[in-house]
This record gives C-alpha cells, structure tokens and sequence, in this order.
C-alpha cells in the first residue's frame, strides 16, 4: 500500500493524471483501508464510487462522504473540508491534495496500516 503523502504529487492541469488518481483512490479505500478499518474495529462504512467524473462537484461530494464515513467508523471527529474546492484553481488543487493526503495518512495510521 502507498504512502498517501505520494497523492499530492498528482500533477495540477493533467486530466489523465486525475483520473489514474481516482482510480488508485477508489481502490485504496476498497481494498486497503475498509478492510483494514473492519479488521480494526468491527465497523464497516460505504465508500462511494471515487472512480468517475475527478474534480466534479459531484465527486467531490463523494470524497467528502467517504471521508465522513471512514471517519467515524473509526471514531474520530470529522474530516477536513474535501469539498469546497475547485480543481481547476492550482491552488485550490494543490491544497485540496495535501488536506487529501493528510486525511489518509490519518485513516491509514488509525486504523493499524503501516
């Protein structure tokens, strides 16, 4: 499993990029971090399709949810925002990256991930 803070090096104005991201976003709550939260503490939480449509508001929303869930399955207090960000600013986006990355790393280390 990668180390989350390589998910700000997404590059700023790459579609493919984003998308690839996405991708490897969907399947890092799938396969590593829903598990390994169940295995954890018993408790399960939805993660929305992350795959489709990077940096609509739409998919924002979605991070946003998933992030919620994650969260308090966990038992922490919510979130950073993940979803007031317009991804076509660069500074937007490389925040957004950042809050992101940090927001996992946090996920991945409560929930017993090395």
């Amino acid at each position: 499993m990668i180390d989350p803070t390589l998910f700000a090096g997404t590059p700023y104005g790459n579609y493919t990029a984003l998308l690839d991201f996405a991708g490897l976003l969907d399947l890092y709550h799938r396969q590593g971090l829903q598990p390994a939260i169940r295995a954890a503490t018993g408790a399960s939480y939805r993660a929305l399709p992350l795959g489709d449509r990077p940096g609509s508001p739409a998919w924002l929303h979605a991070v946003q949810q998933t992030y919620t869930n994650a969260y308090r399955a966990l038992g922490l207090p919510g979130p950073p925002d993940l979803e007031s960000y317009d991804l076509r600013q660069e500074g937007d986006f490389a925040s957004f990256m950042f809050q992101l990355s940090a927001a996992t790393r946090q996920l991945r280390q409560v929930a017993g991930l090395p």
